[in-house]
């Protein structure tokens, strides 16, 4: 992927300091919030804020200079907070007004003149107000209904932003996501992880000899018979294009090559038929880099780097097998 070129200040409508104040505060809404200032965070807590500060200008640069897929993640989760927010307004406000309507109700019984008579033109403002009241409830539990169906929708697009459209893995943007906040659980917990990094052999080979859409399909059927072979709590990640990542969670380095092989063998297995001519059968075989996390590791890349250098082994040793990093 071509690298875009970088923000040059010299071109914008906003100054160094306009830039300062929102780098400043994304780092503290970052703090605040407990989370770590790690690139794909920040990047999304830095836009939000330039968004919040209204630096259009800013905003639509740095639009132009994310990668698609990032844009759509970032707004989709300021589009998610922005309903979680409202919802939260319309809670504290439905909350006020049913605390208003009590107090109404119970006042309106007390209400005599000096003679112990009703005044019955303040109570008869009060039911007015009262139906008012009930007005707005009616509207306002309408609109959270509203909100709700608006929160599944977003939700549906925020999945959409995570998966790999052609292969129906998660995608890099995902893993982004999702390792560091593995990573802090383990350091939290001392409970393990394992990373697998999956590569499919030879794969330039199929795209020259079938064509680039049986190695579209190739694609599909590693990440479906990997996906296959996981649990639920474990994540597939495309990494780049024929290589994938899996994270298995709670599982030793041991349990990882084990699931690693496991796959391995299914893998090599699987015999897949061209749809326009099912005689012409295609084989494929997979290496694998596995390693687990360390309480002495510094960050999740150092895992992934490691699992790296383990596929890297198993290529050079001859493919189609499994390599650990211990």
């Amino acid at each position: 992927m071509a690298k875009s070129r970088p923000l040059e200040l010299k071109d914008c409508l906003y100054s160094y300091q306009d830039i300062s104040e929102v780098a400043r505060q994304a780092l503290k809404n970052i703090v605040s919030q407990g989370r770590a200032p790690i690139p794909p965070i920040y990047e999304e807590e830095f836009f939000n804020q330039a968004q919040a500060l209204g630096l259009n200008d800013l905003v639509e640069r740095l639009m132009a200079r994310i990668p698609a897929g990032q844009v759509a993640t970032i707004l989709v989760h300021s589009l998610e907070k922005m309903v979680h927010r409202i919802d939260g307004d319309l809670e504290s406000f439905g909350k006020d007004l049913d605390s208003h309507t009590t107090a109404i109700k119970e006042g309106r019984g007390r209400i005599f003149d000096k003679n112990g008579s009703s005044l019955e033109t303040i109570k008869v403002a009060l039911d007015e107000i009262l139906k008012a009241n009930l007005k707005m409830s009616v509207q306002l539990e309408k609109t959270r209904e509203q909100l709700r169906e608006r929160e599944k929708q977003v939700n549906k697009l925020k999945q959409r932003t995570r998966v790999d459209i052609l292969t129906g893995a998660l995608n890099r943007g995902a893993m982004e996501e999702d390792l560091p906040l593995e990573f802090a659980r383990s350091r939290r917990y001392k409970r393990p992880f394992s990373i697998v990094m999956a590569d499919i052999d030879h794969f330039k080979k199929i795209n020259d000899s079938y064509g680039h859409a049986i190695g579209d399909e190739v694609l599909k059927s590693f990440s479906r018979l990997i996906m296959s072979q996981i649990r639920d709590v474990d994540a597939l990640y495309r990494y780049g294009g024929e290589e994938f990542l899996i994270l298995l969670r709670d599982t030793s380095l041991e349990g990882a090559c084990i699931a690693a092989e496991r796959i391995r063998e299914t893998i090599e297995r699987h015999i897949l038929r061209r749809k326009d001519d099912p005689s012409i059968e295609i084989r494929i075989t997979s290496s694998f880099g596995v390693s687990s996390w360390k309480e002495s590791d510094s960050s999740y890349n150092e895992v992934v780097d490691r699992a790296d250098k383990a596929l890297y082994y198993a290529k050079k040793a001859g493919r189609n097998q499994v390599a650990s990093s211990e």
